[in-house]
């Protein structure tokens, strides 16, 4: 896997040199700390408890996950250095793997960012850490579903942008499921089959400080899921 890690490091190097990862990281950090401490007033509420603040995590991240696929492979094609990397022998497998790993780790780096929130804030209550180490693993699997989903909409767009509002789109379809379960009142197979579609419902029991096996096996599979869907529409337009 020499070539996806040639791919992984050349888009970390590229990221981490643009004004476009500071905007992001500062955005994140100053949007849950403003709603931590301005808008859930957490320092006067008396309640030891980082639900709320959590529970704002995915939402900011249906926004700055698009904003971090949406040039892994469709800007590849924007400026001509697509084709120039199959063509040097990376593999469809290598440059797929390469570019979600680094889609990950900007995403984790950005999220661990926030763990001096908590931790810093721990001795003003008596804080659940299993609980908040659940949350952060949670919001970590969920993400790479959504990185998985991202990459592949870049496979299939021309245009950056593009990209972009379509994750977007894409994303906020994934939350419907779980949104017209929770607001209803009904139930049956047909029901379960939506909530168990949704990545937000298999969040909730992080939320809760659970680590339940489905929801692992749900974001792994569905983040191999997208991956496989990249890896087969980079091979058909390869070939076509």
């Amino acid at each position: 896997m020499r070539n996806a890690y040639y791919v992984f490091t050349r888009d970390i190097k590229k990221f981490y040199r643009s004004r476009g990862a500071s905007f992001l990281y500062f955005t994140f950090l100053i949007i849950t700390s403003l709603w931590l401490y301005k808008i859930d007033n957490f320092l006067i509420r008396g309640r030891a408890d980082f639900t709320s603040y959590f529970t704002l995590f995915p939402y900011i991240l249906t926004i700055i996950i698009p904003a971090l696929t949406m040039g892994s492979i469709a800007g590849e094609k924007n400026r001509g250095t697509y084709e120039l990397l199959l063509a040097q022998g990376v593999s469809v497998l290598s440059l797929t793997v390469g570019k979600y790993a680094a889609v990950l780790v900007q995403i984790a780096s950005m999220i661990l960012l926030t763990v001096p929130v908590p931790v810093s804030l721990s001795s003003l209550g008596d804080f659940d850490g299993g609980r908040i180490v659940a949350n952060y693993i949670g919001v970590l699997l969920f993400s790479s579903t959504l990185a998985g989903l991202g990459l592949y909409i870049s496979a299939l767009s021309r245009k950056q942008i593009q990209a972009f509002i379509l994750s977007v789109l894409f994303i906020l379809i994934l939350v419907l499921p779980w949104t017209v379960v929770s607001v209803s009142a009904g139930g049956g197979i047909f029901a379960e089959i939506l909530k168990n579609s949704s990545p937000w419902y298999h969040l909730a029991s992080f939320s809760r400080g659970l680590l339940d096996s489905r929801d692992l096996i749900y974001f792994v599979a569905t983040a191999l899921f997208f991956i496989f869907l990249t890896i087969r529409k980079i091979n058909l337009e390869r070939w076509s």
